[in-house]
Parts: structure tokens; C-alpha cells; sequence
């Protein structure tokens, strides 16, 4: 019984002491928490003001530049940040083509430019500028020097030598022509002989065949035909044979 009653004030003391520990150790978790993110977003909105004076300046020094296109270049780099109440101030507020150099200045109420109730940084303004020279430039107090022209003479006019064209003809070369030689075949007769019949008494004649001639181109046979000789003697002659041609 009394070892239960112990344990239970001694829970109870435990419980009491863990609130006690949170009481104290819950607000600074919370304000060091809180201080973090407030000083973040200070450093963030502190460069970009720093980074739009400087975006301004850039507008302002080109030719043509003017002070609203110098404010609105500004704005529009702390607009992308979500902070709508910066002031910029612009120095001369009318640029000339005798404006020497301008100056831009961005202000910012941290009082309506954080993410949380401010805190450490409740009524602070953050001021950030930026001075750059105007390209071209010229001071109303510096006279420009003066110059003389001087007219150098004209150059001799340029002679280009007249350009001879040789013409090249083309050769033509004609086809010589050959004919053809015609070659006649000479025909050549033969010459038929007889064969002289001898009988015992009578005596035969001999046959003399013509010779042909033949004509050039084509030949003509000739054909010689011998006349057989008949004896009347007592003897019988053998006749003659034929000749064949």
C-alpha cells in the first residue's frame, strides 16, 4: 500500500517537473525559431533592394533612359520577392543627354515586407543605392574642342588597260571515203584433143577441139569435140575411143 502510494507521487512529480521544462524551453525553441525565419527573410529582401537600385541605375545611363523607366525597372525586381511597398528615389529626377550620373535609392518597411509578424526588425527601412556614370555624357561646363576639315585631293582616276580576247577556232577533220575494187573471175576453156584412129590401111583424121575463152567476171567453158577416122582397108583399125570432156 504504501509502496503504490509512492510510485504514484513520484509519476506526479515527474509529470510536474516536465511541464515546467516545456514552459521554459518551449518559448525560446519558438523565438529562436521564429528570430530565423524573420532574419532570413530580412537578408533576402536587403540584396534584392541592393540588386534593384542597381537594375534601375543600368536603365537610367543608356540613351533614351528616363526616371519612370528607372522606377519601374527597380519595382519589378522587388515585385518578383512579393514586396509591394518599396519606395525608390531617383537622382536627378529628370535625365538628360547632360546627366552625368544617376542615383537610385530603394526603400523598404520591413514592417509590411516580412512573412510573420515582425519582431526584431518591427519599424525598420531597409535603404539600398546605387550610383552609375551616363554613357555619353556631357558636362554643361566642358567646352568641346574644334576641328578644321581638311579636304584631301582626289585621287587619279584608275586606267584599266584595254583586254585583247584571242578567239580559239575548232579543227574539223573530215572522213576519207574508200570504194570498194571489183575483181572479175577470168574463165579459162580446155582444150578438147582428138585421138588420131589408125587402121591398117585407112588412116583416120585428127579432131582439133576450139579453145574457149571465157569473159572477165565469169568464164566460159570451151569443150573441143574430136570426129572419129574410118579406114577401108582389109585390116580392122581399132576405133578410137571417146573422149569425154
Amino acid at each position: 500500500m504504501k509502496n503504490s502510494r509512492r510510485q504514484s507521487q513520484a509519476v506526479a512529480w515527474k509529470k510536474g517537473a516536465a511541464t515546467v521544462e516545456l514552459a521554459v524551453v518551449l518559448p525560446i525553441l519558438f523565438l529562436i525559431l521564429f528570430g530565423g525565419v524573420e532574419f532570413a527573410r530580412l537578408g533576402q529582401v536587403s540584396n534584392a533592394a541592393a540588386f534593384a537600385a542597381f537594375q534601375g541605375c543600368r536603365q537610367g545611363i543608356i540613351t533614351g533612359g528616363t526616371a519612370a523607366s528607372v522606377t519601374t525597372a527597380a519595382q519589378n525586381v522587388m515585385k518578383a520577392i512579393s514586396v509591394n511597398n518599396a519606395k525608390v528615389t531617383v537622382t536627378p529626377s529628370v535625365i538628360t543627354s547632360q546627366t552625368t550620373a544617376v542615383t537610385v535609392v530603394v526603400s523598404i518597411p520591413m514592417d509590411g515586407a516580412t512573412w510573420i509578424v515582425p519582431t526584431f526588425t518591427k519599424g525598420q527601412t531597409i535603404n539600398r543605392g546605387c550610383t552609375m556614370t551616363c554613357q555619353g555624357a556631357i558636362p554643361s561646363n566642358v567646352s568641346l574642342p574644334t576641328y578644321t576639315a581638311v579636304v584631301q585631293p582626289a585621287p587619279p582616276p584608275i586606267v584599266t588597260p584595254p583586254t585583247t580576247t584571242t578567239g580559239t577556232g575548232t579543227t574539223g577533220t573530215g572522213t576519207t571515203g574508200t570504194g570498194t575494187t571489183g575483181t572479175g573471175t577470168t574463165g579459162t576453156g580446155t582444150t578438147g584433143t582428138g585421138t588420131t584412129g589408125t587402121g591398117t590401111t585407112g588412116t583416120g583424121t585428127t579432131g582439133t577441139g576450139t579453145t574457149g575463152t571465157g569473159t572477165t567476171g565469169t568464164g566460159t567453158t570451151g569443150t573441143g569435140t574430136g570426129t572419129t577416122g574410118s579406114g577401108s582397108g582389109t585390116g580392122t583399125g581399132s576405133p578410137p575411143p571417146t573422149l569425154l570432156y
